[in-house]
């Protein structure tokens, strides 16, 4: 406690618990009985002391000052080692937080954020008494990162508590959307979710930062979701949607269905195109072929995220052999439910897949793109949420689950959208 003016020492002579022996403010020597535990500097701090027999004995009348190197000190009783550590680590505790306010002149370097570096640079340091490593970091305020729920944890908790959720799950501008409701502010999503429909998870991605699920409700109506969450763990991004009804599925190819609507907006389509040509304003990147993004052979990596990325981004697309560049990434026994149609026609296996992309593209007008939003990064499944762009508009929009197996191929599927969404 003595200034920088007054550097007298002070030690304790008459007891065998503690010896203290402190220097120029915080620029001297300190010592404890502890074993192995000293400070004069950084180094010296992380270093053990002598054993008992390597100090020379008491000369007469006691023992002087330290030395720069704090070392001349008394022999430490083994019963002292044994019984006071915690003695020790407390001595040790106050003169290490109190540098940090009275250090002066070289003592300044001697921060606890330095003698935490000087002991990771150091690993043999670290090899002492663990009070050593304790007392290097008292008084260094650190704040612990918060370690922030899995998104697909949150989903399901969504589902689980229903009615009951917090409203501090959801963000400030949380943002809800599906073919009945759309929705923003996190009041108002809480408030939806009072009255939306029960509904049992059926799969869910493990998803980090984004998730998405399948489900079935209680009246047995199925649909798929997507969630986003932000920097700070809160959901900031809903998508779900549902099944039609049972007299709204198809029972054959739905572009086939779909055809005389398609090519009534395909002559609209061309109509304002000669118009945007007359007015110099024609849009040709619009009516451009969709190509490969990156021109990849294969995914990234066997990821459930990466494949699905890879088949959305370059396989769809590709100019040479698409349909079997998609039917590469998926496995001989799968299920592909396509919600639009009725349960009956969903491919069952890699044959059925084939001709159901097959009759997709042979249907599809030359200008339709389907095109990625956002993907969750899971491992094991993933969820992709899309929507399509045709004559000018943006609709439908969808959700699409993927399970992986443990080869990384798609064995499992659920495509969801609503063609008023």
């Amino acid at each position: 406690g003595r200034s920088a003016r007054a550097p007298a020492p002070f030690f304790c002579t008459h007891s065998a618990c503690c010896r203290l022996v402190a220097g120029r403010s915080m620029g001297g020597a300190m010592a404890t009985t502890s074993q192995g535990l000293a400070m004069s500097s950084p180094a010296a701090f992380l270093q053990p002391l002598p054993s008992a027999t390597a100090h020379p004995a008491p000369p007469r009348g006691g023992w002087a000052a330290p030395s720069a190197t704090g070392r001349n000190m008394a022999p430490q009783a083994e019963a002292s080692m044994e019984v006071f550590p915690l003695v020790a680590a407390c001595a040790a505790a106050v003169v290490v937080g109190a540098g940090r306010t009275q250090r002066t002149g070289r003592a300044r370097g001697s921060s606890t954020v330095a003698l935490r570096a000087e002991a990771v640079r150091s690993p043999a340091a670290v090899q002492q008494p663990p009070l050593l490593v304790a007392a290097a970091v008292v008084g260094e305020k650190t704040k612990s990162a918060k370690v922030q729920e899995p998104a697909s944890r949150v989903l399901q908790r969504l589902f689980l508590e229903g009615p009951k959720v917090d409203r501090k799950t959801f963000s400030i501008n949380c943002w809800y959307e599906s073919p009945d409701t759309t929705t923003s502010q996190r009041d108002k999503v809480h408030d939806y979710f009072q009255t939306r429909p029960t509904r049992n998870i059926d799969r869910v991605c493990d998803g980090k930062q984004k998730a998405g699920c399948t489900w079935t409700q209680l009246d047995g109506r199925r649909g798929a979701s997507f969630i986003r969450m932000d920097q700070d763990g809160k959901v900031t991004f809903i998508r779900e949607i549902m099944e039609p009804a049972a007299a709204f599925k198809f029972k054959e190819n739905n572009l086939a269905t779909m055809k005389p609507v398609t090519s009534l907006l395909v002559g609209l389509d061309g109509l304002q195109s000669t118009i945007e040509g007359w007015l110099g304003s024609k849009d040709t990147a619009r009516r451009e072929s969709p190509k490969p993004k990156f021109g990849l052979e294969k995914p990234k990596t066997r990821r459930a995220s990466d494949v699905v990325v890879y088949l959305w981004e370059e396989a769809m697309y590709a100019e040479d052999r698409p349909v079997d560049r998609v039917l590469a990434e998926f496995s001989d026994e799968l299920v592909y439910e396509d919600l639009t149609y009725v349960d009956e026609v969903w491919p069952r296996n890699k044959e059925a897949l084939e001709m159901y992309e097959k009759e997709n593209r042979e249907n599809m007008p030359k200008d339709m793109r389907f095109v990625l939003d956002d993907v969750t990064d899971g491992d094991k499944a993933a969820c992709a949420m899309w929507h399509t762009e045709f004559g000018g508009s943006r609709s439908p929009r969808g959700i699409t689950f993927y399970g992986v197996d443990a080869k990384g191929q798609v064995d499992y599927g659920r495509v969801v959208y609503d063609l008023s969404f």
